[in-house]
């Protein structure tokens, strides 16, 4: 670890997890798509009908075999 990441991560919190979730978000906000985006997606997917039709059904298998990765037991 770089000087400048020890002393950012001392400053904001050196926080360890282990879920693979958690690692999944964090990487996904930290470099690609502004918390703000997640937070609404997030907001649209747990908010109304649990249920969702999705147009592209290949998309759609995979992003249920990327869920199952991220939320299978150890």
């Amino acid at each position: 670890m770089s000087h400048l990441n020890h002393k950012l991560c001392k400053a904001s919190g050196n926080v360890v997890m282990k879920g693979r979730l958690e690692a999944f978000l964090y990487g996904l906000m930290r470099d690609t798509v502004p918390c703000g985006e997640v937070q609404r997606l997030v907001d649209d997917a747990t908010q109304g009908e649990i249920e969702c039709q999705f147009t592209n059904g290949y998309l759609a298998q995979y992003a249920k075999f990327l869920a199952d990765q991220l939320c299978e037991e150890d």
